[in-house]
């Protein structure tokens, strides 16, 4: 494991149970996000507390968005290749056993956590090895970002606590970004031929399918997704299921911290147009186990994430966007609003 950032001075206290809990710095510096590891008594568990200050030489948030025709270095390979899991969380208790228990064991998991339900201490007694928590109160765009900068992995995954892993998620992805692997036939999943079967892909999306409600709207949007790619080679990535190396994620600059939301679709628009090895495997799934957005306004979801991803695709070259993408139209209010609203006929198998 990479060396992690130096760490500034906290408070660590412990519970009594001897699980490590830090409180988030309030009165840091701004700047670029640091870390300080507090080990429990078993040496087996981190919990990160993140200030805004202090040095990471890994931090993409400062690299330049990457210019047209400029190329990342490629991944290492073999048994060094490693896998980072990002995952922001904001009072997921309910959903996080179902996550967990779909990661593999011997995967990084980075927590950018912002909960006051305790997420963080069931996260580390459930998966006590390999997960590390860092504590991030900012934006969704934000968090991502400061957990991929902390992270050590290769390859960079970014999911979200309501969603499971299919059988062979990690297996599948290594086989399409791990330049030690074989690619046959690729790319996978029945889409119509490329030419660059077996090709190394740089950054790769899949869709979020539903095994219970809602079914019928999961597999629209994946077929929407499907045919946007094969036709115009856009990948509509979702932040539950999307995954670069790291060498990509940096080049690009990593995720735009203006934006409030959208910013995981922004960042594979803004890798498409550059000119990044970018794939759309429909066979790269994870199954949504919470849908309380979906709940919220279905329709309003919907037309929100077209029309904003629409403009995004037009304007994610530029340095700066827009004013108007800066705001995020209404869609965390919404997602805070405590009267949900009727489920439509697409929440049937």
């Amino acid at each position: 494991m990479r060396n992690r950032p130096t760490a500034l001075t906290t408070e660590v206290g412990r519970t009594s149970a001897g699980s490590a809990t830090v409180p988030a710095a309030s009165d840091a510096p701004t700047g670029r996000p640091s870390a300080v590891p507090a080990t429990n008594e078993s040496e087996s568990a981190v919990i990160l507390a993140a200030s805004w200050g202090g040095q990471d030489d890994r931090a993409p948030s400062t690299t330049p968005l990457l210019s047209c025709g400029g190329r990342p270095a490629e991944p290492r390979h073999g048994d060094d290749l490693s896998v980072s899991v990002v995952v922001p969380t904001k009072n997921e208790r309910r959903n996080l056993p179902r996550f967990l228990a779909s990661l593999p064991p011997d995967i990084e998991l980075i927590l950018c956590d912002a909960s006051d339900d305790g997420t963080p201490e069931l996260a580390l007694s459930l998966r006590p090895a390999n997960t590390f928590v860092l504590a991030a109160p900012g934006s969704i765009a934000a968090a991502r970002q400061a957990g991929a900068e902390i992270s050590s992995g290769d390859l960079l995954v970014f999911a979200d606590a309501d969603v499971e892993l299919d059988a062979g998620y990690v297996a599948r992805l290594r086989a399409l970004m791990d330049p030690g692997c074989k690619r046959p036939g690729l790319p996978p999943g029945g889409a119509p031929s490329t030419g660059n079967e077996g090709l190394l892909w740089e950054a790769v999306c899949g869709p979020k399918l539903s095994r219970d409600t809602y079914a019928r709207y999961y597999r629209l949007v994946a077929q929407a997704q499907r045919a946007t790619y094969a036709a115009l080679r856009i990948a509509g990535a979702s932040g539950s299921n999307m995954a670069l190396t790291r060498a990509a994620f940096r080049a690009l600059g990593g995720f735009r911290l203006d934006l409030r939301c959208n910013e995981d679709t922004e960042l594979f628009l803004r890798a498409g147009r550059h000119g990044l090895r970018v794939l759309y495997d429909p066979d790269l799934i994870v199954w949504a186990t919470d849908h309380r957005r979906l709940r919220r306004g279905l329709v309003r979801k919907s037309v929100h994430s077209l029309v904003r991803n629409a403009l995004l695709y037009a304007v994610c070259t530029r340095p700066a966007l827009p004013r108007l993408l800066e705001h995020d139209w209404g869609y965390w209010a919404e997602a805070h609003s405590s009267a949900p609203r009727p489920a439509s006929g697409l929440d049937s198998a």
